[in-house]
């Protein structure tokens, strides 16, 4: 069982393992590279299993030529960066550089106000360990904020990326449990997946222990799978554009939709229970709406009361100066003034304002059950999406270990490509399954808030507190 802890100073969604992540409470730059040595020092030790005790004599120790002892040393200024749209990494060591290294080192940079591609590693694992900078990084449908002196552990096959926070690039040093490291974009893991199938394929073949059949049966799953990939990236590239219109972006310029979807909040949360009522600005406005209505009955009602005035008047007359006290007069009036007859018009004036009354409060009722009904139809939508996530991903577990059962069986000679390929299929299928099941949590969420009245306060604040000022 994992001890499970949070931090109290990042904002942690869900809980993740204790030994996924650590802190380094100082942040001088001696102690940061320190602490990095000895991190690297440590798992290079962990992974190649050369412990030794004190004093013990070595069983078997390798001797090393010149060219071999010069792979061992890596020099990171003279390395060439290998440049992405969002950064840089250099590789120091990995087995493409010693081919007799069994992990795999380099330095990463990912620049301000960027992230790189949401990805996995199927074969290794990968330490992280942030010497500058800081970042939010997800992992799945869960994010940590890391800063300088934090490490974080990713386990194999867990989909993560890293979006830079603040105005400076976050540099990193970055260790897989792997020399041969394998990078896949999420979006994809079937079309590498349906590769691999085919490389097995042709190397049983080319062994003479496996079938012609097969490889030409993986190589149309390879050519099917490239084919939805191009399709795929055309429909992102449709989506993009059309958000871009959306959005009102000059030109039509795709917007940036790399990395993480946006996040709502959970049913059941603080912030959730904020947004419970529904207080929306059309309810709101409708509420006025009658007030006036009720407003402008009383004022034809008045109409039928008498109108009542009072005057005063002082006068002073003086024939030297216009303030001596010749002559002194004052005089005091009440008027009242009643229509007892107008024809029917304050009748008719009347009759029309309570019309638009019962009118206002009818579209104020029916505003407010039709609120009321979207509400509670979101709310039903949550955790219908909610449960069919937990469906899709056990599904995408079976299907996963149904491609690995048959995967081995076929390499072993006891199972044939078109099951294999067939559960890859499977396999495809679930994968899209969860995306879609985990894009309707986050759909129906959205329509919840919306429903409540508390989506643009949570995606656009700003604008939010500017509509209050103009009112």
């Amino acid at each position: 069982m994992h001890e499970r802890s949070r931090r109290p100073d990042c904002p942690l969604h869900g809980d993740l393992p204790a030994a996924a992540f650590s802190k380094n409470g100082t942040s001088q730059p001696a102690i940061t590279r320190l602490a990095a040595l000895t991190l690297i020092v440590a798992v290079g030790i962990a992974a190649t299993g050369l412990v030794q005790s004190v004093g013990e004599e070595p069983a078997d120790v390798p001797k090393l030529d010149a060219a071999a002892l010069a792979a061992l040393v890596q020099n990171a200024e003279k390395v060439e960066p290998q440049t992405e749209s969002w950064g840089w990494l250099r590789w120091l060591m990995s087995s493409k550089i010693d081919p007799k290294a069994e992990m795999t080192f380099g330095l990463a940079q990912v620049a301000a106000g960027h992230r790189n591609p949401m990805h996995v590693h199927p074969n290794c694992e990968e330490i992280l360990y942030v010497l500058s900078g800081s970042c939010e990084h997800f992992l799945g449908d869960q994010k940590v904020t890391l800063r300088e002196g934090d490490m974080i552990r990713i386990p194999r096959g867990m989909p993560h990326c890293a979006k830079v926070l603040g105005e400076i690039p976050m540099k990193s040093v970055i260790v897989y449990s792997s020399a041969d490291r394998q990078f896949v974009e999420v979006a994809g893991q079937g079309l590498s997946d349906t590769r691999e199938h085919l490389r097995i394929a042709e190397s049983l073949e080319a062994e003479g222990m496996g079938l012609s059949s097969d490889a030409l049966r993986a190589k149309v799953a390879v050519a099917s799978a490239e084919s939805a990939m191009v399709t795929a990236e055309n429909r992102l590239e449709i989506a993009r554009r059309r958000l871009a219109l959306a959005m009102g972006e000059p030109g039509g310029r795709p917007v940036d939709v790399t990395g993480p979807p946006p996040e709502f909040p959970d049913p059941g949360t603080s912030a959730d229970r904020e947004i419970g009522t529904i207080d929306r600005a059309d309810l709101r406005a409708s509420s006025l709406r009658v007030a006036n209505a009720g407003s402008n009955v009383r004022l034809r009602r008045s109409g039928y009361l008498p109108d009542v005035g009072l005057s005063a008047a002082y006068q002073v007359d003086a024939e030297d100066s216009p303030f001596a006290p010749d002559n002194r007069s004052w005089k005091v009036g009440v008027g009242l003034t009643w229509n007892i007859f107008d024809g029917m018009r304050r009748e008719a004036e009347l009759g029309k304002a309570a019309a638009e009354l019962r009118r206002a409060q009818a579209l104020d009722r029916g505003m407010r059950d039709q609120a009321a009904f979207e509400a509670a139809q979101a709310e039903l939508g949550v955790r219908e999406a909610t449960l069919r996530v937990e469906i899709a991903r056990a599904a995408l577990a079976s299907a996963e270990e149904g491609v690995r059962l048959l995967k081995s069986r076929y390499e072993n000679h006891l199972g044939r490509m078109v099951d294999l390929l067939d559960a890859q299929t499977a396999l495809d299928a679930a994968r899209a399954a969860r995306v879609r099941a985990e894009n309707d949590v986050r759909l129906s969420r959205a329509q919840r808030l919306y429903a409540s009245g508390g989506l643009l306060s949570l995606v656009a604040p700003n604008a939010e507190k500017g509509k209050e000022k103009i009112r």
